[in-house]
């Protein structure tokens, strides 16, 4: 058995703590932290240059907060690294686009700047409804829940993705 399918601290904690306990935890743990994000947000407000892009990225953690609110438990729970620690990975890499602020060659060019920052609302606002159409069955890692077919999944496999990945293309482009 590789380290990758030996990764399973989930299983781990089941041999101690009931898993509907575990799942408790989770959602507590996320109804915690995803609420101080939001406190962090809103104290940002004056920050942002452009007010929808803020709007849409706060209504992106009170949907995150709601989703995890009312998630349901997994069919087939995460295990491995790549079920595990790739998404966790992936969920937080977007942000770290953010850390640095716009080059000078987009700064210079408030045209350009409102249409980088409308891409990134909309495709934030993508986002937003993507897990919101989850609601229940949302999970950063690899797990198993209902179908969902409804929203942005009547076209689209991932939307969630798509909408991530088309928000970070406009902080690269």
């Amino acid at each position: 058995m590789t380290i990758m399918n030996r990764f399973d601290p989930f299983g781990r904690l089941e041999l101690v703590v009931p898993v509907k306990w575990l799942h408790r935890i989770i959602h507590a743990g996320m109804l915690v932290v995803v609420p101080i994000f939001l406190v962090m947000r809103i104290r940002q407000y004056d920050e942002f240059l452009f007010k929808p892009l803020w709007a849409a990225e706060t209504l992106l953690y009170i949907i995150l907060a709601m989703a995890f609110a009312v998630r349901s438990d997994p069919v087939d729970r995460s295990r491995g690294v790549a079920e595990i620690i790739v998404p966790l990975i992936g969920s937080v890499l977007p942000f770290a686009l953010l850390i640095k602020a716009p080059g000078a060659c987009i700064l210079g060019k408030p045209f350009l700047l409102k249409v980088v920052f409308c891409w990134m609302a909309i495709a934030s606002g993508f986002t937003a409804w993507s897990i919101w159409s989850l609601r229940r069955s949302f999970s950063i890692t690899v797990e198993a829940g209902e179908l969902v077919m409804h929203g942005p999944y009547r076209w689209v496999r991932h939307p969630v993705y798509l909408g991530e990945i088309l928000a970070a293309d406009a902080v690269v482009a």
